[in-house]
């Protein structure tokens, strides 16, 4: 798992914009909460299509820490 974070997190800068789209796709429902500091960065992408699906995936991460914490 900490290969695919690490090969989804370069796809983040990679020049084509469609590959970033999909990288931060497939953050999010990887589901690991270290990801979010590469999508947070990712909010920052000249296109906006790539901010808005790392909003999203950021959205999925930090609710599925929201809801691990409150089964505690």
């Amino acid at each position: 798992m900490k290969n695919d974070l690490a090969a989804l997190t370069e796809a983040l800068h990679d020049k084509d914009a469609d590959v970033r789209r999909v990288a931060a796709i497939a953050l999010g429902k990887l589901g690991d909460p270290s990801a979010i500091s590469a999508l947070t960065e990712a909010l920052h992408d000249e296109k906006a299509w790539v901010r808005e699906t790392a909003a999203i995936a950021l959205r999925k991460l930090q609710g599925n820490g929201t809801k691990e914490a409150s089964h505690d």
